[in-house]
């Protein structure tokens, strides 16, 4: 189930009704959106760029390679990461769900 619904549009998949189908019980669904945000907010904040990333955008920019980022994700989310990793300006190009119609996989 996972697997078909990574990387798409905000909606495709309802994790808690699915949960709920699969368990036959409601799910508190405000205490777990809380939750969920806690920790994922806690994981981003402690979350840092993988090792060797910048030392291959440098490499990608000394060959004359332009680079872009492509995210299901909204404008704001990711620019706001790439600016919290200091990586906001090794891209020529930065497309988000804001910029399209449909979002992956279209």
């Amino acid at each position: 189930v996972w697997g078909r619904c990574v990387g798409r549009e905000a909606g495709f998949f309802d994790p808690l009704g699915y949960l709920e189908e699969q368990t036959g019980r409601r799910a508190d669904r405000a205490a777990l959106a809380r939750l969920r945000a806690e920790r994922f907010e806690a994981r981003i904040r402690e979350a840092r760029a993988i090792a060797g990333v910048e030392e291959a955008l440098a490499a990608a920019r000394g060959l004359g390679l332009r680079q872009a980022v492509a995210s299901s994700s909204t404008r704001g989310w990711v620019h706001g990461q790439l600016e919290r990793l200091g990586l906001l300006g090794w891209f020529d190009c930065i497309r988000t769900a804001d910029d399209v119609a449909r979002a992956k996989p279209e």
